[in-house]
């Protein structure tokens, strides 16, 4: 039988700050895995939509929009 305990998403962290670093990493290459072995996910058509009207409103208009080389010249 598997122990199942709810916890907040704040409460996890908090145990999770007070593990060994060797837990710590054991818990982060689990994680990574996992993500790994979900990453065949679905986005969303509503997701896929609005990426396709931001495409299309800056085709319409390129130039109201920055460059990368704009932007960080920007927050130096």
């Amino acid at each position: 039988m598997e122990l199942q305990i709810e916890l907040g998403l704040n409460q996890l962290i908090g145990l999770i700050r007070q593990l060994s670093e060797d837990d710590k990493m054991l818990i982060k290459r689990e994680l990574e895995t996992n993500i790994t072995d979900d990453a065949n996910f679905e986005i969303p058509e509503s997701q896929k939509s609005i990426v396709r009207e931001r495409i299309e409103k800056y085709k319409s208009n390129p130039d109201n929009y920055l460059t990368w080389d704009n932007i960080e010249e920007k927050i130096k």
